[in-house]
């Protein structure tokens, strides 16, 4: 962030808003003992928890992430037990922030300059691929942009693969909405 404080905090709550539900999340995949996809989503937290410099729940996302895939789910509760109050410790200080927060700019509520919508639609491609529980913020930062390109049911049957987590589905059909608008998602090497 290179001293950017403005955009330190908008990482902070955008952090807040993709993860709101992942003490949820996580609970519901260790209940159906779906140990694969809580070992997804507390990678996924790991790695944006340490971003955002979070280092309590950055380790106690590891050790969830450690016991998933050791497939022992009792480690994984008593972990993800460590879990929730670190996220209600980070998460009563996002509200703090939250609270606080600056009235938003006119910029921001203005629409995607031209050529954006190909580079968000290439970062969305690469949350779905990468399984990051992320894409669903990304998805719905880009709903209302699509919705004037996009035949409602498809942009429909894409929210619903995004939000059951069929994130391999959805890169397949988020794959065929840019093909029809002439738009590449091919990661630049």
């Amino acid at each position: 962030m290179a001293g950017n404080v403005a955009e330190y905090r908008r990482l902070l709550l955008r952090f807040g808003e993709v993860h709101a539900d992942i003490g949820v999340e996580l609970q519901g995949a260790l209940a159906r003992r779906d140990l694969a996809m809580g070992e997804r989503l507390a990678h996924t937290l790991k790695g944006s928890a340490g971003t955002i410099g979070a280092k309590g729940l950055q380790q106690a996302a590891v050790e969830v992430e450690q016991a998933c895939r050791a497939q022992d789910c009792e480690a994984a509760e008593r972990a993800l037990a460590r879990l929730e109050d670190e996220r209600a410790r980070v998460f009563s200080s996002l509200a703090l922030l939250a609270e606080n927060q600056p009235e938003a700019t006119a910029a921001e509520d203005q629409p995607l300059a031209a050529g954006e919508l190909p580079v968000r639609l290439a970062e969305l491609a690469g949350l779905l691929r990468e399984y990051d529980t992320a894409a669903r913020h990304g998805f719905e930062g880009l709903r209302a942009t699509l919705a004037g390109s996009v035949r409602p049911a498809e942009l429909e049957r894409l929210a619903r693969k995004i939000n059951s987590y069929d994130f391999d589905g959805a890169l397949v059909l988020l794959g065929q909405i840019a093909q029809g608008m002439q738009i590449s998602l091919e990661e630049e090497q």
